[in-house]
């Protein structure tokens, strides 16, 4: 019986605990939103790719780089 009771304060406590944080979730008004998901997409926009060029074998190749995330965009070197 006793076992029962402490079950029952628990599962109280955790319906308690998630009936906070949704209250707390709609208490975030849609412009703040649509700020913090303009500020996401802008931050995923700002890439910098540029063109890198080599000569090998005789021939000159360009492969773009992305300066941002650091790697190749292109899987290969292609002939210019």
């Amino acid at each position: 019986m006793k076992r029962n009771k402490v079950e029952s304060i628990l599962l109280i406590a955790v319906l308690a605990l998630s009936i906070q944080t949704g209250s707390y979730s709609a208490a975030i008004t849609d412009r703040e939103l649509d700020q913090y998901y303009a500020k996401n997409i802008q931050e995923k926009s700002t890439d910098v790719i540029v063109w890198k060029y080599r000569v090998w074998n005789g021939k000159k190749q360009k492969r773009r780089w992305n300066k941002t995330k650091n790697r190749w965009e292109d899987p290969a070197w292609k002939d210019v």
